[in-house]
């Protein structure tokens, strides 16, 4: 068995991830299964590759973790997301607070230890984990580290040139490099085709995983865990503010995701009609699920349900100057 496959008492969990929000929401028309691609499953599988990235390294130094404890925390890390995620989540809802009760409603129980490190790592305050718990959380920061520049190129369409020199080369994003170049044009024109998100997952993972182990090496991740040290903490400031929240948070959150429509519209009036019981039944239902108890429940009428999906070619359509996929090879040098 692979050490970082799902632990089962929380594989029923798990899959509903494949339809809540990663980095677009996830919400799809029968025509259009693009935004699949975006679901926070692979966000929390990739967290759990990079564990086991750093737990390799880290055994090859002496260097040894309980590998359970790992692979639980990795995938348990996520599971009471409500939909729509932070768009939903905030000002509304403690993930961390809710973890108790979430696991007492699935007969799943766990240690005062393991419940101390997972709401560490979901808070994001290494102070307190374990050595585990902080391979985790490191997993997790830096998962989205590459991730999210890899999205921008290769979904969201935006240009290369996009991501900032100092952030490409933190990250061994080498993006004036021709390979490299095509590579991420081959996937974007791949997922503006795609039609089934998994020959386009499959490739966005073997970049991905080639980028994360060049990162980590380089910066010797798994040796050292750096959380808190000045210079990671400096670098992370960089990459998650002055990157995605100033960047890129613009595309895939508001004019992408219509992340403030979701929220006035959706999940602000069924908080409403649902009182002391949202938290129990958002962290049970998925994204298709909640647009149909908005309209069950007469937050919103039938007939409008399209205009929540994602707009997944704003770019192409709005600022063709800033797209990539528009390009042809022999502009990549443009780049």
């Amino acid at each position: 068995m692979n050490p970082f496959s799902i632990p089962e008492e929380l594989r029923e969990s798990a899959h509903r991830m494949f339809r809540i929000t990663g980095f677009v929401t996830a919400l799809c028309s029968e025509t259009d299964q693009r935004p699949l691609a975006f679901a926070r499953f692979y966000h929390v599988r990739r967290v759990a590759w990079t564990c086991s990235l750093l737990c390799d390294q880290r055994s090859l130094l002496g260097l040894n973790d309980d590998l359970e404890k790992v692979r639980w925390l990795a995938w348990a890390h996520d599971l009471n997301r409500w939909p729509f995620a932070h768009n939903s989540e905030k000002g509304l809802f403690d993930q961390a607070a809710d973890i108790p009760r979430y696991l007492a409603d699935r007969d799943i129980a766990i240690s005062d230890e393991l419940t101390r490190d997972l709401q560490g790592i979901i808070n994001k305050d290494h102070t307190q984990l374990s050595s585990e718990g902080r391979i985790v959380l490191l997993a997790d920061i830096i998962t989205g580290f590459v991730e999210d520049p890899l999205w921008t190129v290769t979904a969201l369409d935006l240009r290369p040139s996009f991501i900032p020199d100092t952030i490409a080369e933190y990250l061994c994003l080498q993006l004036k490099r021709r390979e490299l170049q095509q590579k991420l044009l081959d996937l974007n024109r791949l997922f503006d085709a795609t039609r089934s998100v998994v020959p386009f997952e499959a490739r966005f993972d073997s970049l991905f995983q080639e980028t994360m182990e060049a990162f980590v090496s380089n910066h010797k991740l798994a040796e050292q865990i750096p959380l808190g040290e000045p210079l990671f903490e400096n670098w992370r400031l960089r990459v998650k503010e002055d990157f995605m929240r100033e960047r890129i948070f613009h595309y895939n959150n508001e004019m992408i995701s219509k992340g403030p429509l979701l929220r006035s519209q959706l999940i602000e009036p069924l908080c409403l009609k649902l009182g002391d019981t949202a938290a129990q039944v958002l962290t049970a239902i998925d994204e298709p699920e909640t647009l149909a108890t908005c309209v069950r429940l007469g937050v919103i009428d039938g007939a409008e349900t399209d205009r929540f999906l994602p707009e997944l070619d704003y770019v192409r359509v709005h600022e063709p100057e800033r797209s990539f996929g528009t390009l042809g090879v022999v502009e990549l040098d443009m780049v």
